[in-house]
């Protein structure tokens, strides 16, 4: 069964016992076996797409994200374990959507999953997901720890925010070390929220400020040099000729009226919210420190990039 191979996947994949190169050689195997074992009766394809493999490597990438989000320890283990396969050869004619795909050097549906798992801190309690919470229960998702007499939804909606920073953590390890394509728009979609808004705006209804903060000092933190080179725009502003159907998926907050994208003047406007953040006496010292090292990324990744 499809979903066995996975948890095999899975399995090996956490395994501290088995080194990344010989977990990498065995989730090849086990795809190549769900693809060998898969056929068109039994696993229904168009596109003259490889039976079985869309479903292995979407099971297997989601599973993944949901360890990495789990269990931080896992991170360094895993991007080895990435690198290794994005090293391996890519069998010659597989098929995902409709279009021949290096399955392994492209690593295959790790974006598409990552788009759909993307979205926000995600609670919840005896699996049973919390879709909604109150103003003051957003708070909880920027708490570093859960009080020890918090009830079980107060629990899950800490855990949710801190599973949410270790996703971006790992995404932006991951992008730094280009094993995560399109890693710059998603960087961009981290800063947007963090810091080109007002602290008091309504756009922190759901997710607080100081979240988002964290979460775009991990980018920052693990990606700062790649960010501060990058030149895409992400939209109409700046790139003329865009596409009207693919919208503007990097376009600015309410402080940002410039370009769809990278520009040193936007990259300016993080460095002050940051700044802003540190000063911010009410501010949780959790994330100050991570706007400090931000702040310090920030710093060293210009002095690189001008040679000092």
């Amino acid at each position: 069964m499809s979903e066995s191979r996975v948890h095999q996947a899975i399995d090996v994949l956490k395994n501290p016992a088995v080194a990344p190169a010989a977990a990498a050689d065995r989730i090849v195997q086990l795809c190549e076996e769900q693809v060998r074992m898969s056929s068109p009766a039994r696993h229904p394809v168009t596109h003259g797409d490889t039976p079985g493999l869309e479903g292995f490597l979407w099971h297997f990438w989601t599973l993944m994200i949901h360890a990495v989000e789990e269990d931080e320890r896992l991170h360094a283990r895993v991007l080895d374990i990435l690198a290794h396969l994005k090293a391996r050869e890519s069998p010659a004619g597989w098929r995902i959507w409709g279009v021949s795909v290096k399955v392994w050097s492209s690593l295959s549906l790790f974006g598409p999953v990552v788009r759909e798992e993307f979205n926000g801190p995600r609670p919840y309690v005896d699996n049973k997901a919390i879709h909604e919470w109150s103003r003051s229960e957003a708070d909880l998702l920027a708490a570093l720890h859960a009080s020890p007499s918090a009830d079980d939804r107060a629990q899950a909606i800490v855990a949710a925010g801190r599973r949410y920073l270790a996703l971006h953590h790992f995404l932006a390890s991951a992008w730094a070390l280009d094993l995560f394509p399109s890693g710059e728009l998603y960087a961009l979609w981290a800063m947007r929220p963090a810091l080109e808004y007002a602290a008091d705006s309504p756009q922190y209804e759901r997710v607080p400020r100081a979240l988002e903060v964290e979460a775009a000092a991990a980018w920052v933190a693990h990606a700062a040099g790649r960010m501060y080179a990058c030149k895409e725009i992400f939209g109409p502003q700046g790139h003329e000729g865009w596409p009207a159907t693919k919208g503007a998926p990097g376009r600015g907050g309410e402080k940002w009226d410039g370009v769809d994208g990278y520009d040193p003047k936007r990259w300016q406007l993080w460095k002050a919210g940051f700044e802003e953040v540190v000063r911010d006496k009410g501010e949780q010292q959790h994330v100050k420190r991570a706007a400090e090292v931000a702040l310090v990324a920030m710093e060293r990744a210009e002095q690189e990039a001008d040679g000092n």
